[in-house]
């Protein structure tokens, strides 16, 4: 259980920064929007299937 907990974190970490590094390029070639844009699709795209995949689980397990 443990080395999934820590694949999951350093394999999240990585993923982020990855995502942050291309909106950072993204900025300082002058596409601010585009930069932007990539960060809000992200973050809210994966909070919204987050809690789509959460409110499925709890259906199965209740």
């Amino acid at each position: 259980m443990m080395l999934a907990i820590r694949v999951g974190v350093l394999g999240s970490l990585t993923t982020f920064s990855t995502l942050v590094g291309d909106a950072a390029v993204l900025g300082s070639e002058g596409r601010t929007t585009m930069s932007l844009t990539l960060m809000s699709v992200n973050l809210i795209g994966g909070w919204a299937l987050f809690l789509i995949a959460a409110a499925s689980v709890r259906g199965v397990l209740s």
